[in-house]
C-alpha cells in the first residue's frame, strides 16, 4: 500500500496529470485538515485495508477513504462503516452506469436521461477557482422533469465530474458549488 505526501506529488500538481489509481494509494494533498499527517495516513491506511478489491473498484477518487477520515474527525473505524455503505449505495444507485453514460460503450438509456437532464442547462461544471477547484453550477429555475429520481442521477453525474475534473487539474479533493436562486 503506498501513501504519498503533497511534496511527493508537487509535480502532478503542475503539470496536471495525476498518477494511475490503482485502489491502493490514497495521497494526502491539498486541503488542510485538523488533523495530522500521521493521523491521516494510518487511517487512510487501515480505512483501505478494510475495503476489498471489488469496494476499492467502486471509489470515486483516490481521495474518498481521506474526505471519510476527516469527515468523522480521525475515527477510521466509523469512517470505514460509513464508507461502505456510501460505496454500497454507488453499487445500487448505478453511479459507474451514470459517469460512463457518454462514454463511447455506455448505456443508451442512461445517456438518454442524461441528454433530457441537461438539455436546460439547469446544472453544469464549468471553470476552475483559483486553486484549480472545479466550479459546479445549479440554476434549479431551470428545472424541466419531474422524474426524481432522473433529476438525483443528473445530479451524480456533475458531482462526479467536479470530483474528476477538480483531480486532473489540481488533485485537489474539493469542489465548489454556486447556486443561483433567482427567479426560483
Amino acid at each position: 500500500m503506498t501513501v504519498t505526501t503533497m511534496d511527493e506529488t508537487n509535480e502532478e500538481k503542475k503539470t496536471g496529470e495525476l498518477p494511475e489509481n490503482e485502489g491502493n494509494v490514497i495521497t494526502l494533498v491539498g486541503e488542510k485538515s485538523q488533523l495530522s499527517e500521521e493521523v491521516e495516513r494510518k487511517g487512510c491506511e487501515e480505512i483501505l485495508a478494510a475495503l476489498n478489491e471489488d469496494e476499492k473498484s467502486r471509489l470515486s477518487d483516490e481521495h474518498m477513504a481521506l474526505r471519510h477520515l476527516r469527515a468523522e474527525k480521525g475515527d477510521a473505524k466509523l469512517a470505514i462503516k460509513k464508507l461502505k455503505k456510501a460505496l454500497q449505495w454507488r453499487k445500487e444507485f448505478g453511479v459507474d452506469k451514470i459517469k460512463n453514460a457518454f462514454s463511447k460503450n455506455g448505456d443508451q438509456e442512461m445517456r438518454s436521461v442524461m441528454t433530457l437532464e441537461n438539455e436546460t442547462g439547469k446544472c453544469y461544471v464549468r471553470g476552475y477557482d483559483k486553486e484549480g477547484r472545479a466550479v459546479f453550477y445549479m440554476r434549479p429555475v431551470l428545472e424541466n422533469t419531474k422524474e426524481e429520481i432522473n433529476q438525483m442521477r443528473q445530479l451524480v453525474y456533475h458531482v462526479e465530474r467536479a470530483i474528476a475534473c477538480t483531480a486532473r487539474k489540481s488533485g485537489l479533493e474539493k469542489f465548489n458549488i454556486v447556486i443561483d436562486y433567482k427567479g426560483f
